[in-house]
This record gives structure tokens, C-alpha cells and sequence, in this order.
């Protein structure tokens, strides 16, 4: 039950992280310096939690 709920959690996170990256491209020419950066690490920080989650659930069995 809690694997499936986790793997749920984490197919969610990547869709999300999937999106932002597409809208991150998109908007990237106007952005300033500041706003990249903090956009890259957002990005970076839902790939993290989302291969984290994936990696716990499949350890769960």
C-alpha cells in the first residue's frame, strides 16, 4: 500500500519537474541571471525528491 501511494507521489513529482523544465526553456531568454538560477535549483530539487521517493519505494518491495 505505501509503495504504491509513494510511487503515485513520485510519477506526480515527475510530471511536475517534467513541466517546469518545459516552461523553464521557454521563459529562459527573459530571464534575469537571479531568476535562472533560482529556477535551475527548483528544477534540480523536485529531480532530487522525485529520484529519492522512486529509490525508497522500490526499496520498500
Amino acid at each position: 500500500m505505501m509503495k504504491t501511494i509513494l510511487s503515485i507521489v513520485a510519477g506526480v513529482l515527475l510530471i511536475a519537474t517534467a513541466v517546469m523544465a518545459l516552461m523553464l526553456g521557454r521563459e529562459w531568454p527573459v530571464m534575469r541571471r537571479g531568476e535562472r538560477q533560482a529556477a535551475v535549483c527548483l528544477v534540480a530539487l523536485f529531480a532530487a525528491v522525485t529520484a529519492g521517493l522512486t529509490l525508497y519505494a522500490r526499496g520498500l518491495q
